[in-house]
């Protein structure tokens, strides 16, 4: 009967030893059937959020190369006019206001003096181009010559 006992007893052991190598076995697929839940269940939100970030710094970005440095100078001026003549309003926005745009402003004002941009811009007069630079005197003559043929 001990035998018997034993025998059984082992092979309940052995049967449990395969049920849990058969669970440690499948143990990989269901991780993975939980994470692609979860990758499915966040994946939509995560992608909304995702875009909604790209579109506001694409707006942004497009914002900002419409806007030139005289177009925030200016209304920086205006801003501070307006926290100047609308002090009564609320005093401490007001005091806030004029402070930042005063920043403003002299941020432009930096930028222009910097930054200026005169260099590629086209000049013109009487609806013909002309230009600064100081030609040579071999391109005046060839010009004189060139006109005293036609």
């Amino acid at each position: 009967m001990n035998e018997n006992n034993d025998d059984e007893e082992k092979k309940k052991i052995e049967e449990e030893i395969e049920e849990l190598l058969n669970e440690i076995g499948d143990f990989p697929k269901k991780n993975k059937k939980i994470y692609a839940y979860l990758l499915y269940l966040f994946a939509k939100p995560l992608h909304i959020f995702k875009s909604g970030i790209t579109m506001f710094f694409v707006l942004l970005r497009d914002l900002t190369a419409k806007i030139s440095l005289n177009q925030l100078m200016i209304s920086s001026i205006i801003l501070i006019c307006f926290s100047l003549f609308f002090r009564r309003i609320n005093i401490f926005l007001m005091q806030w206001l004029f402070i930042l745009s005063s920043v403003l402003f002299i941020i432009c004002f930096a930028g222009l003096t910097l930054f200026s941009t005169k260099k590629n811009q086209k000049k013109y007069w009487r609806g013909r181009m002309i230009s600064d630079q100081d030609e040579s005197l071999l391109k005046k003559i060839k010009r004189f010559f060139k006109f005293k043929k036609d």
